[in-house]
């Protein structure tokens, strides 16, 4: 499993242990964004329910302005 399918796992699954998991320094700096872009797109394509997809993607959006360099 790469850094970035277990963001989109953490960020999928919304509890606030997942978050603070994703939020150590050694996580985000070993990051590809351009690869876990891609991965969450997928991952919101198979959500069942435009709300979790949306969720995801709310999730994912402010992770990215807070994080990425």
């Amino acid at each position: 499993m790469s850094i970035e399918d277990l963001v989109v796992s953490k960020l999928s699954a919304g509890r606030d242990k997942d978050f603070e998991d994703i939020q150590q320094e050694t996580i985000i700096n070993s990051i590809k964004w351009d690869k876990l872009e891609e991965l969450i797109e997928l991952a919101i394509e198979g959500k069942i329910s435009d709300y979790d997809a949306k969720e995801l993607n709310d999730f994912y959006n402010d992770y990215k302005k807070r994080y990425k360099k």
